[in-house]
């Protein structure tokens, strides 16, 4: 029995993901809110910049669709299957308990549909004494790239794998044994594959039969999984895994320093093996998460709490520490940035685009770092961050970060659970900085014809862009707190999705009974008695939020009519090109709102009345050419340009030009 009601649905976003999902073509952005899915497409729009005369481009978020789900959301990945309504991806979503949806857009129904549903709550995988419950463990979900399969670590140690059919692929459905059905896990040989599918199969399903195996089958030292992330640019389905043999522990670190293990395997989905391709031992106890990277940097970034890792696919590592604790807590060779005192915990990597590799740093405390890679070729050397100053524009949120997704064309979107999400595009702030990326690409190059001890010394400050060779500390660390990136990048805000959570206190009140106010008249106002006023957010994100079961308009202008039955509102827009022959006033853009009602007279007739806005009245404006049949109005609206008003009409369609509205009829 249900014994509550829920006054506002959850506001603070858990997953982002950008992913074409309406369309083929299209750029949407898919946000989650605990237990609400909603589909936002991004628009341009074009406004004055404050202070300027100058207008400057923003993209804005359009809310499409909103979704109630059954359950709390875990993970969110993009899957491209074949054969979608949409033509877009699909997206696979992860619930608590393990559970997982796979949902695509249906543009019939302009409605969201399930293609498949994946649960593996078995008593047969959790009936261990020592396995804590489904609800209490944490989950992982990742996707290859090629979207070839999908992992999902659930209960600490299973591992359940989704195959997806892809043009050319030779997985066969039929010629899975029937004991390896969704959720079974009895089966773990790794030999015996199918045979090859033929050339132009046409599957039922965009997925395989699933599968789910421990963690100890892949490698029996996996007892203690921390992450998981499919990697790139590998020929068949890899992911990299971060483990420990034993668990860690800050209060017995003297014994369990330096305990992790990263090893990436490979997979076989016709022979439901793997292999391990490399594996790195010795590995900072405090690292949590493991971050694939796309090119040109590639490989894998593991992330610490002191400390940020680059392996990349030879098993070549790179580290820098952001604090003094990196050294007390690890004895793994790293870059020194102690100077940063930067704190990793539950922070958020995203990337810069694809081309120059950089990558964005978001803290818990909602500062803003840029993560840079010394690249020789192919080759990473290097690793530094570079705390964002005060001339790049917005360098740091209100809150932290518990989301983030890579939109395209300069545009990162931060979702957050204590404070507004934010949209952000970034572009190059300094004019020359296209002379700085050539000179270090050149500096590159002819570092092949240097020696070993010219290499050795110009290895110190060759990431200084400015090619100023930086003074060194007394203690010999070179200072972090400026450089030349700092003037590559420049961040600006576009929109942001309100957040009114997480509410601390809150408390019922009466409002104060106002006659006058400043500007309007609220004599005659829908204000409730009792107010909810509730403590919202943290940190910089914290204020007040007034609730209120209605709204309470401030009147402006008022007319008295009598028996209207409905009414609209269109706003109409021209340019003005005969006001004034000089060249300023040419191609202005003029604007009048108009309101449009209706009385009925009979069952099939009515009367349309309509008033023009003029300051803060609304005076009567005659148009004896508008609906003068009296016939039934269904609907009435502008055309995009909103050069024209639209009347939708029993029997035909009216549309109306600007000023005397001057009809033209498209009979039905």
């Amino acid at each position: 029995m249900q014994c509550y009601t829920e006054l506002l649905p959850p506001t603070g976003v858990t997953h982002a993901l950008a992913v074409p999902f309406l369309a083929a073509t299209s750029n949407d952005l898919i946000v989650v809110r605990t237990s609400l899915l909603q589909i936002y497409s991004l628009h341009k729009v074009t406004s004055n910049a404050e202070g300027a005369d100058a207008q400057q481009e923003l993209t804005k978020l359009l809310l499409e669709k909103e979704y109630s789900l059954s359950g709390t959301v875990t993970g969110l990945c993009r899957v491209k299957v074949l054969n979608s309504r949409s033509g877009g991806e699909a997206v696979l979503v992860a619930f608590r308990n393990a559970k997982l949806s796979l949902i695509e857009w249906d543009p019939e129904r302009r409605s969201i549909s399930t293609i498949s549903i994946h649960y593996y709550e078995r008593d047969d995988l959790t009936r261990s004494p020592w396995v804590p419950d489904l609800k209490n463990c944490g989950s992982i979900l990742s996707v290859d790239p090629s979207s070839r399969c999908a992992i999902f670590n659930f209960g600490i140690r299973n591992l359940a794998i989704i195959p997806f059919h892809q043009p050319g692929d030779d997985l066969v459905m039929d010629d899975y044994g029937s004991d390896l059905g969704e959720g079974m896990s009895t089966d773990h040989d790794l030999g015996g594959g199918p045979d090859k599918a033929k050339e132009g199969i046409a599957y039922q399903t965009p997925y395989a039969p699933s599968f789910v195996l421990p963690l100890t089958a892949l490698d029996p030292s996996i007892l203690h999984p921390i992450s998981l992330a499919f990697l790139y640019e590998y020929r068949e389905p890899t992911f990299g895994i971060l483990y420990s043999q034993v668990a860690t522990s800050s209060a017995l670190l003297p014994e369990r320093k330096d305990v992790v293990f990263y090893t990436v395997f490979t997979l076989d989905l016709e022979q439901q093996a793997s292999t391990i391709l490399l594996s790195v031992s010795r590995l900072p106890s405090d690292l949590f998460r493991v971050v694939a990277l796309p090119p040109p940097v590639g490989g894998a970034l593991l992330i610490g709490s002191n400390e940020l890792v680059h392996i990349d696919q030879a098993g070549k590592t790179n580290a820098v520490g952001v604090n003094e604790f990196s050294r007390q807590v690890s004895s793994f060779s790293m870059t020194d940035q102690s100077d940063l005192a930067l704190r990793l915990e539950n922070c958020i990597v995203e990337c810069l685009g694809d081309s120059s590799g950089d990558m964005l740093l978001v803290l818990s405390t909602g500062e803003m770092a840029i993560m840079k890679f010394k690249l020789d070729g192919r080759s990473v050397s290097g690793i530094s961050v570079h705390l964002l100053p005060a001339h790049a524009g917005l360098t740091s949120m209100n809150s932290a970060a518990a989301a983030s997704t890579f939109i395209g064309d300069g545009k990162i979107f931060l979702g957050s659970e204590d404070g507004d999400s934010v949209l952000l595009g970034y572009s190059c702030s300094s004019s020359s900085s296209k002379k700085h990326r050539l000179q270090a690409k050149q500096a590159i190059d002819d570092s092949a014809d240097m020696s070993e001890e010219d290499q050795s010394e110009d290895d110190v400050y060759e990431d200084d862009l400015y090619s100023t060779s930086p003074d060194t500390t007394l203690t010999g660390r070179r200072p972090s707190g400026e450089s030349s990136a700092f003037g590559l990048y420049d961040f600006r805000m576009h929109d942001k999705l309100i957040n009114i959570g997480p509410l601390r206190d809150i408390t019922i009140g009466r409002k104060l009974p106002t006659n006058q106010e400043k500007g309007g008249d609220r004599t005659n106002s829908t204000s409730p008695e009792l107010q909810i006023v509730a403590s919202q957010g943290s940190h910089k994100s914290g204020g007040l939020v007034v609730m209120a079961r209605e709204i309470d308009p401030h009147v402006v202008a008022s007319i008295s009519l009598e028996s209207v039955d409905s009414i609209w509102t269109a706003s109409l827009t021209w340019e003005e090109e005969a006001v004034s022959r000089t060249s300023e006033n040419i191609g202005q853009r003029s604007q009048r709102c108009y309101v449009i009602a209706t009385e009925a007279k009979a069952s099939d007739r009515e009367e349309s009345l309509i008033f023009v806005v003029d300051g803060h009245d609304l005076k009567p404006f005659r148009a004896p050419d508008f609906n003068p049949n009296e016939d039934v109005t269904i609907n009435i609206g502008t055309q995009e340009s909103r050069k024209r008003v639209v009347q939708v009409l029993k029997n035909e369609v009216r549309s109306y030009d600007i000023g005397k509205f001057t009809p033209s009829t498209v009979s039905m």
